[in-house]
């Protein structure tokens, strides 16, 4: 109904009421719970109503339980039952009801009390039906049943909603010990072993362990160290985590997924208080009791002593029993490594490690693993020089990664993990010389030296380097000299040597053709020239056909795309024939490039590009050459925020090229929320409250939905954003329950784009 009409209502109820007013010739109870009252001339049906019920407009109400419908049916001098106490009891029922299912969906009932919470407002709207009917009774009955589910689910709730959570040792070298919170002796820990609150872990000497967290965040304890695990709660509603560590003795490094509101992880040392705000950092503490903590990430606030200090990105501090914490100080860089060259394939075990001194360093400590998280280590250094000397086991993928220790002995972040690819080679490299023959007759100074060499390897013929192709084959015009030896070295990247010698005699007057082409010709153009010259009187034959050539001449071949094998014979005049062979090459076809799948967008630092390429001599990706392994390709890539342009160019030994391009947009951004606004500021008890949220996002746009909480005196509430035009505009709406009321605040907004990327 609405205001007008409800005012209109009320006039007519109040004329038609005129002449009924009520007086109170002595109140007669007819029963506990009702009143029975006479309509006299001093007050009005509504007025009672307020003064008997707490409500002036329940008077319909009196009507219908006393069988009328409106005023008009009520005879004069009427008594009236009025349910005074079933009326307020069945009120204050639901008023408690409501409460209980507020609190109960606070502590998050639909995840925790979901068949309870439901049948509670199932019931509640059941009564709330049957008092609009007047069936006050029935109503109260079915409010006390409502309420004792709404308290069942919020008891369920707020038991379930906190739970504890695990910690397991994942990975280990040497010998790592455990030992229970109600235990007094160390035991041999497994991996994948879980780890309760308050239980102590031990590193041995030459041992490390990693423990992992269910929030995903871990710690590695270095040797001869000690840690407490703390609490470890979560709180299955609000996802939340609340970790803590306490560091006895040693070195651990600690990784934290992540810090916010929702996770907090907390490290202590004796002594010593934390408020990390950082990711990555490391705490030790040595047999002097003195603790040194050096971060690498955020901000981590320490106190010791009443006195507080805030340790920024790579920066360290140190606390000595009894004193305040040290001002922190920068921490020292690693060194820039000189070789190997990062992912350098590497042949032989031996391999030796330099880099460039940091000044005001003390020691440097290199890590070399076989696995990507440094928790099984293959070798230490801790050098004061520039050189670390390793003998790699076997043939494998191994990382290693450096770190430079100051004069305070405070540890700086470790460089960037490098990777080693050792493939330990013995023996001598491929080489097979297909020409020329052993003890072959030369009629002329220039000869072609062609065969296969290992791939890899450095090629020398006659102490001249020579660049082999792709497959390995190589094709050299070499000029003999008078002692007629040609010599061919080759040496794979392991030092093995193999060597071939090839012993030939030069006549150069018995030569009837002289070519000035190599003997093998590879070009992308047809026809080909051939150039050379002749001794006088010499006849020639290609091919077996008699040709007519100058003594200087030079002979056009019309050949199709392929190998053709040429052969020239010639004839002196003293009918003595000499033979030659041509080897050309007509290649018109361009190289072929097919790349694998990419995506057009990504929120990734990096993407791999890869695919096959079929014909290429060489391969570049934005003018970088590519290695080619079996005619596949695959390159690591990082593309910068927004757009990016990647050209691959292919060419073959004949001049030939192809090329590929694509562009990648990188959006690693999230959506940004440039305006929210709420309607209304302030709500009403049972109010709608609207939130409109604006969103800028340069990159591949915001998803089409998010979430949103709202705060009204400390009660929250959950709801959806839905995007209302393509301009990037969201809108939600919440209802706010009776019994609530006051200014409304945004806690939180969540939202992403298409490619996942999440603002909070």
């Amino acid at each position: 109904m609405t205001t007008t009409a409800y005012t209109k209502y009320c006039l007519t109820i109040s004329l038609l009421l005129g002449t009924l007013l009520l007086s109170f010739s002595p109140l007669l109870a007819a029963t506990d719970d009702e009143v029975r009252v006479t309509i006299g001339p001093d007050e009005s049906l509504r007025e009672l109503s307020g003064r008997l019920l707490g409500k002036k407009d329940a008077w319909t109400l009196i009507l219908l339980y006393n069988g009328f419908n409106n005023v008009e049916e009520v005879p004069a001098d009427t008594a009236l039952l009025v349910p005074v106490k079933v009326f307020t009891t069945l009120n204050k029922r639901l008023d408690r009801c409501a409460t209980l299912i507020s609190e109960a969906n606070s502590e998050g009932a639909a995840m925790l009390a979901a068949k309870e919470i439901a049948r509670a407002v199932q019931l509640r709207d059941q009564a709330m039906s049957l008092k609009k009917e007047a069936r006050f009774v029935e109503a109260a009955d079915i409010a006390t049943q409502a309420t004792g589910l709404a308290k069942t689910a919020l008891r369920l709730s707020k038991s379930g909603k906190i739970r504890s959570v695990e910690a397991w040792l994942s990975a280990k070298s040497g010998t790592v010990q455990n030992r229970p919170p109600d235990q007094s002796r160390w035991h041999e820990t497994d991996l994948r072993q879980k780890l309760v609150e308050r239980e102590r872990v031990r590193t041995l000497a030459a041992s490390r362990g990693k423990v992992n967290f269910s929030d995903h965040s871990h710690l590695i304890l270095g040797e001869r160290s000690l840690a407490i695990i703390g609490s470890m709660k979560e709180n299955v509603v609000r996802k939340s985590y609340d970790t803590s560590v306490s560091v006895v003795e040693g070195d651990i490094q600690f990784h934290l997924a992540s810090l916010n509101q929702r996770k907090k992880f907390k490290v202590t040392s004796p002594g010593v208080v934390t408020a990390i705000r950082s990711t990555n950092f490391r705490t030790s503490r040595d047999q002097a009791n003195v603790t040194r903590i050096a971060n690498y990430d955020g901000e981590i606030d320490i106190k010791s002593q009443g006195i507080v200090v805030t340790i920024k990105k790579n920066q360290a501090s140190k606390i000595v029993p009894g004193r305040k914490p040290s001002q922190p100080k920068n921490l020292l860089p690693p060194p820039q490594m000189l070789s190997p060259k990062p992912d350098q394939p590497l042949t032989s075990a031996k391999i030796l490690f330099t880099w460039q001194p940091v000044d005001d360093a003390l020691r440097y400590r290199i890590e070399i693993s076989n696995t990507q998280d440094f928790t099984r280590l293959l070798a230490t250094g801790v050098v004061s020089g520039e050189r670390f000397h390793w003998k790699a086991p076997s043939s494998g993928v191994f990382t290693y990664r450096i770190h430079t220790v100051d004069k305070d002995k405070q540890t700086g972040p470790y460089s960037e993990p490098f990777g080693l690819f050792v493939d330990i080679d013995d023996l001598p490299p491929f080489l097979v010389l297909r020409h020329p023959a052993k003890d072959m007759l030369l009629t002329e100074e220039v000869i072609e030296v062609r065969g296969e060499v290992e791939q890899g390897a450095t090629l020398h013929i006659n102490n001249q380097p020579v660049t082999p192709a792709d497959d390995g084959s190589f094709s050299h015009s070499l000029r003999v000299d008078e002692t007629g030896v040609v010599t061919v070295r080759a040496v794979d990247g392991a030092g093995n040597i193999s060597q071939v010698e090839r012993k030939l005699t030069l006549d150069r007057d018995s030569k009837l053709i002289r070519l000035t082409v190599p003997a093998t010709i590879i070009t992308n153009t047809s026809p080909v020239a051939v150039s050379g010259s002749l001794q006088p009187g010499t006849r020639v034959e290609i091919n077996d056909k008699p040709v007519s050539l100058a003594e200087q001449f030079t002979h056009l071949f019309h050949l199709d795309e392929g190998e053709h094998q040429i052969s020239l014979k010639g004839t002196g005049a003293n009918n003595r024939t000499e033979q030659l062979q041509l080897r050309i090459i007509v290649d018109l076809t361009p190289p072929e490039i097919n790349v694998d799948e990419l995506a057009r967008t990504t929120a990734a630092e990096q993407v791999t590009i890869s695919g096959s390429v079929v014909g290429a001599a060489t391969l570049t990706l934005n003018g970088a050459e590519l290695p080619v392994t079996n005619d596949e390709f695959s390159e690591i890539v990082f593309p910068v925020e927004g757009s990016n342009e990647f050209l691959l160019v292919a060419d073959d030994r004949a001049g030939n090229r192809a090329s590929w391009t694509s562009r990648i947009l990188r959006d690693s951004q999230p959506p940004e929320i440039i305006k929210q606004q709420v309607m209304p500021a302030t709500v009403k008890s049972g109010g709608i409250v609207r939130l409109i949220v604006e969103v800028n996002d340069a990159g591949v746009g915001a998803a089409g939905i998010g979430s949103f909480t709202l705060a009204v005196r400390e009660r929250k509430f959950k709801g959806i954003l839905k995007k209302i035009n393509k301009d990037g505009s969201f809108a939600g709406s919440l209802f706010i329950p009776p019994g609530v009321s006051g200014a409304v605040q945004v806690e939180q907004i969540r939202l992403k784009d298409m490619l996942g990327n999440e603002t909070i």
